[in-house]
């Protein structure tokens, strides 16, 4: 898959504009708008955060409703201490890390 498709996929998977893509990545939304016409060629780190997002997604299925996602990541969580999964997705990679622990707690059943 392109950088194009992927870009565009994993935006619509999150149910996200381009602004709310651009500030997991960490980047603008037009950036965001530009790699999705392929008029820009990612950045390292920005590949890095899209593989990321990328697992976090997958941990999402079977776990939070696709047309749900963006309503839960938009939603303050106790067990993050009451931020949203986005404000600690923004935080980098140690911040999806735990976003993708906690949804392996809410498939199991299990809270801290």
């Amino acid at each position: 898959m392109n950088t194009q498709n992927l870009v565009y996929n994993l935006r619509l998977e999150f149910g996200f504009s381009y602004e709310d893509m651009g500030h997991m990545i960490g980047v603008t939304g037009r950036t965001v708008t530009r790699w999705e016409k392929a008029k820009n060629k990612l950045q390292l780190l920005a590949s890095q955060r899209i593989i990321e997002l990328k697992a976090l997604s997958k941990k999402m299925d079977g776990v939070i409703k696709k047309e749900k996602k963006n309503e839960w990541l938009k939603t303050p969580n106790e067990e993050l201490d009451n931020k949203t999964p986005l404000y600690v997705i923004e935080q980098g990679s140690a911040g999806i890390q735990e976003v993708i622990q906690l949804l392996g707690r809410i498939k199991w059943g299990i809270s801290t």
